[in-house]
């Protein structure tokens, strides 16, 4: 309401209340909404200009996040194949990519405390059931580039220990905050302007060079 209210005579969202004072606590809580909202939606621009920027500098080749090798960030458990289609394999072949799947110490401990001698080629309902607990988690490229190249999360053990600041999303940050301060002062209409006018400076004189 206070938005249609100041629409309509011009105002603030404070002393667009004047008309009754009594309100007026209502555009101070709309300024501090606007503050904390402000101060988390800002870090989803950061980030997603960061993402912007290195898919710009990768233009033509492979993004980082695509692949697991090669990668200081990358962990044992990064796989960047999908997980199989099982309905579409013959039985001994998803058993076979199954159990390549599982952790083989993990398999032998089960294969003695479940009295199991061995398991053959067509096991794959047994596979599922009895040693689901053996099959390795992997993560995607994606997931371990977010975690921990960008947020560095495996650095932290909570909050008693968040680990050190990253450098690069605290020059992003400030960055972006700055193109948000300059914005506001200058204001979206008042910028076009002057890159309109730079602009038109830049073919006049090319124009005269002709």
């Amino acid at each position: 309401m206070e938005t249609l209210l100041g629409q309509f005579s011009s105002e603030g969202p404070i002393t667009v209340w004047k008309f009754c004072p009594l309100f007026k606590g209502v555009g101070w809580g709309m300024i501090f909404n606007v503050f904390v909202t402000n101060i988390y939606y800002i870090m989803f621009v950061a980030y997603s200009s960061y993402y912007m920027l290195v898919a710009f500098v990768n233009i033509g080749d492979q993004l980082p996040w695509e692949h697991c090798g090669g990668n200081s960030w990358s962990t044992a458990k990064c796989n960047a194949d999908p997980y199989p289609d099982f309905t579409s394999m013959t039985l001994n072949s998803k058993t076979q990519i199954l159990r390549s799947m599982m952790d083989r110490q993990c398999l032998e401990r089960t294969l003695t405390r479940k009295n199991i001698s061995t398991i053959s080629s067509t096991d794959f309902d047994l596979l599922r059931t009895e040693f689901a607990a053996c099959e390795k988690i992997y993560t995607s490229p994606e997931d371990e580039y977010w975690n921990r190249f960008v947020l560095g999360v495996h650095d932290s053990d909570g909050f008693n220990n968040m680990g050190t600041v990253v450098a690069r999303n605290a020059v992003i940050l400030f960055v972006v905050w700055l193109i948000v301060f300059y914005c506001c002062v200058r204001g979206i209409r008042s910028i076009v302007k002057d890159k309109m006018n730079m602009q038109l400076n830049f073919f006049s004189s090319k124009s005269v060079e002709l």
